[in-house]
């Protein structure tokens, strides 16, 4: 994927919504919502881990609702939002069984531009902490291990997804758009990660434990 690609699709969510800051969006919410039986599991993890440190962990961070009408885009939030320290942040796609990592790249490339083209027009983060002050931004793929996993046809085992040269490109290619179109700032990378199974109380657990002690210094 070239700098080029990544500028059509920049321009491909170009709209006059961008204009004015609208609604609720890029919030970082004070408190997690509570649990409410229905949710899918991807959900229920997602206010798990945010519970666990409301300060370092954000969760469905609104993107462009209103920006396009009052009624699209309404459910294009970041599932997770977390603060490394001044000036750094990783954006989460969270999976537990949905989709596949390939898919999950590609919706938080989505976000990452929806959040180019607020900063862009003088938006500001609301809540505990200002996305927006961001010098670093992680995009992060994150699902279980076994969602990595797949298989082939004629095969008797499966394979593992080895998309960090993907990764790598992405990555790349939007922070040479950056650099030539708005400034320079933030810097992006982009991550595959991953956490153990179990219950969703085990699974939020090995999340924290690895953000703080594997994934991220401040």
């Amino acid at each position: 994927i070239s700098p080029a690609t990544i500028q059509a699709l920049y321009e491909s969510l170009s709209c006059e919504g961008w204009s004015g800051q609208k609604g609720s969006n890029w919030v970082w919410r004070h408190a997690p919502p509570e649990y409410t039986d229905g949710h899918s599991d991807e959900v229920s993890l997602e206010r798990a881990v945010a519970a666990h440190d409301v300060d370092a962990w954000g969760c469905q961070m609104s993107t462009s609702s209103g920006v396009q009408g009052p009624h699209l885009h309404r459910r294009r939030a970041i599932d997770l939002v977390r603060f490394i320290g001044v000036g750094h942040y990783a954006f989460v796609e969270l999976k537990v069984g949905s989709d596949n990592p390939l898919y999950a790249a590609f919706e938080i490339l989505g976000y990452a531009l929806a959040y180019l083209h607020a900063k862009s027009n003088g938006w500001a983060g609301m809540g505990a902490h200002n996305v927006f002050d961001a010098e670093r931004v992680e995009l992060t793929i994150l699902g279980p291990d076994c969602w990595y996993m797949y298989d082939k046809r004629g095969a008797d085992k499966k394979f593992e997804y080895k998309l960090e040269w993907l990764a790598d490109e992405i990555a790349n290619s939007l922070n040479e758009f950056v650099r030539a179109e708005l400034n320079g700032m933030p810097i992006f990378t982009m991550k595959f990660r991953s956490f153990s199974g179990g219950a969703r109380d085990q699974q939020a657990a090995d999340i924290c434990r690895r953000a703080e002690c594997e994934w991220w210094e401040s």
